[in-house]
């Protein structure tokens, strides 16, 4: 029997990149009782009978005293090249690898290399656990790992459930482009401040200039929001202005006395209104979202004769244009990444 003892850092081919499909991997449970584990998944037949076919069998025992057999390698070899170096100098017979890692390090490493949206369904709420990965990923250099855990933190179910969790780590470990993607979804979440966001697991894992780097971001996207509509609302509308909405039951129109001469005051009022409505809207998302649109035209005028609610083809292009703009100038500002 050859024996082995190895430490993932020693072995030399650690390239998972890309990761094999967790589609691939044979889940097995326990006739008569619970499922496995999610720990246990990753190793989908284990027995202590020794294979007298074949390639030979092997023994994997962790710093923990965890001893697993395996009669065909043949699903390890599959799971991640290192398995495949740790028996590069194996002979004929049984081989024996002790680890130097214990059965949860090793296990869930190897885990996230082998299936990340596994992983990311299980692991989504748990920093501590997302911060374990990165750190061995990159202790181990595997950069499919670190691929799949960049992917999972910009994937749109963990982007909505928490950006800013996703902004911490990214800062943590130097993934600028993840950070920048998460720092423009915490718009979702209302300000900094408001209660439930800034998690004090979180908030431990970035920088005081980190976290400071974001609030200017949220501060610099609210003035381009309040900029445009201050100042560049008659850019915006100017091929429309002649053509002020008419009641379509009445054909009354409204229109008031503004310092903007060139559009009417209700309907700079309205694009105001837009305005604050798209300050939750994070830039890289649709700018005419159905449900934002709507929710701006609620405060829209009324007809004076008959208040019937102004809503117009005008309107709809006036939006339209606004949220174009607003697209284009929220784009430019730049996150400060440190």
């Amino acid at each position: 029997m050859a024996v082995h003892t190895v430490a993932l850092s020693e072995v030399s081919n650690l390239s998972l990149s890309p990761p094999l499909s967790p589609a691939v991997v044979p889940v097995q449970t326990i006739p008569g009782g619970p499922p496995l584990s999610v720990l246990d998944m990753f190793w989908p037949f284990q027995t202590s009978a020794p294979r007298t076919y074949g390639s030979p069998g092997i023994t994997i025992r962790t710093s923990d005293g965890r001893v697993m057999s395996f009669p065909d390698p043949t699903y390890l070899f599959g799971s991640a090249p290192f398995f495949s170096d740790m028996l590069s100098s194996a002979t004929d017979g049984w081989v024996d690898v002790t680890l130097t890692e214990n059965q949860h390090d090793f296990l869930r490493f190897v885990y996230l290399a082998r299936a990340p949206q596994l992983f990311a369904e299980h692991y989504i709420d748990k920093t501590a656990e997302l911060c374990f990965f990165a750190d061995s990923a990159k202790e181990y250099k595997v950069p499919g790992a670190i691929q799949a855990l960049s992917d999972m933190l910009t994937s749109p179910r963990f982007l909505e459930k928490n950006a800013f969790r996703a902004y911490c780590i990214a800062c943590r470990y130097g993934w600028e482009q993840v950070a920048r993607k998460a720092a423009r979804h915490t718009f979702h979440f209302g300000p900094l401040v408001t209660p439930g966001i800034a998690q004090p697991e979180d908030l431990a894992l970035i920088s005081g200039v980190s976290y400071h780097s974001l609030l200017l971001y949220h501060e610099a996207c609210r003035a381009t929001t309040r900029e445009i509509s201050s100042h560049d609302l008659s850019n915006c509308a100017k091929y429309e202005v002649q053509k002020f909405p008419r009641c379509s039951k009445c054909g009354g129109r409204r229109i008031y006395q503004t310092q903007n001469m060139t559009l009417p005051a209700w309907l700079t009022g309205l694009l105001i209104d837009v305005s604050l409505e798209v300050e939750g809207i994070p830039p890289d998302a649709p700018v005419s979202k159905p449900q934002h649109v709507k929710n701006a035209l609620q405060t829209a005028a009324r007809c004076s004769m008959c208040s019937k609610k102004v809503f117009s083809v005008t309107v709809e292009r006036m939006i339209d244009a606004f949220f174009s703009q607003l697209q284009r100038e929220l784009s430019a500002v730049m996150l400060a990444f440190e």
